[in-house]
């Protein structure tokens, strides 16, 4: 059997792993579109690794993934959830990509009113690990029980560069977001939308608290929008409500 013309990179979240996607890309693969889920290098075995790796190297595995996926296709969208969905939009602003879905972007997180890059600054003072989140719907294996506080603090430079890049990104765009998510804000959501330079997007908001959604109770409605956007051919408008007043923070 030849390989698909419609094709989809998937990116996971940090400190995790490719089994983050393997339900989506299971279900678009179902549906016509050949889905690569690949590995963030520090990742996989120890997370210990991350210690020796930065945002650029994360990058430079996805750009190499990508080019090599797109090769011969008509159509090769970018897929990524969380931190992915940050390395999703790197691409989507340096290459042609056809159609790029972002998964609860983590462009706003943690506190509201202390700033990110000072908050790492001092935690990296206090300890160079620290416990991840016990997110709902992750899952036991999905994610290292501990992260270092640099992969955080590139994590942070990062997403900080991506709130200024979203104005280049012109490619037709999905956002998917929790409305009460706890390690992503809504406002990342609201951004997104305001200053993605696409004529063609949309933004479905999943009435959760939970940062993995792809995992969760809303996992179906989730891999159901994203395929409809995938294999569709124009978006307009978004035909979802807004968060309540207490998402927006």
């Amino acid at each position: 059997m030849g390989k698909s013309d419609r094709a989809a990179l998937l990116i996971h979240g940090i400190a995790a792993c490719p089994e983050q996607l393997r339900g989506l890309a299971e279900y678009l693969a179902g549906h016509g579109t050949e889905c690569r889920a690949m590995l963030l290098p520090g990742h996989g075995r120890c997370y210990r690794d991350m210690y020796d790796v930065t945002w650029r190297d994360w990058y430079a595995e996805a750009e190499r993934e990508f080019q090599e996926l797109r090769t011969g296709r008509k159509q090769t969208s970018v897929v990524g959830f969380s931190i992915g969905a940050a390395l999703a939009m790197e691409l989507a602003a340096n290459h042609a990509v056809d159609r790029l879905v972002l998964i609860n972007t983590p462009l706003f997180y943690f506190y509201r009113f202390l700033p990110q890059r000072l908050m790492l600054e001092i935690l990296n003072l206090l300890t160079k690990e620290i416990r991840t989140f016990a997110i709902g719907g992750s899952g036991r294996g999905l994610i290292f029980p501990r992260i270092p506080v640099r992969a955080l603090y590139t994590m942070g430079q990062l997403v900080h560069r991506e709130r200024k890049r979203a104005g280049e990104i012109g490619c037709p765009t999905l956002v998917l977001h929790s409305t009460h998510d706890l390690a992503s804000r809504a406002k990342s959501a609201t951004h997104l939308m305001r200053h993605l330079a696409s004529t063609e997007k949309k933004l479905v908001w999943i009435r959760d608290k939970n940062h993995s959604i792809l995992q969760g109770k809303h996992s179906n409605k989730a891999f159901t929008k994203i395929e409809s956007f995938l294999n569709s051919r124009a978006v307009s408008g978004s035909d979802a409500s807004k968060p309540s007043q207490r998402s927006k923070r």
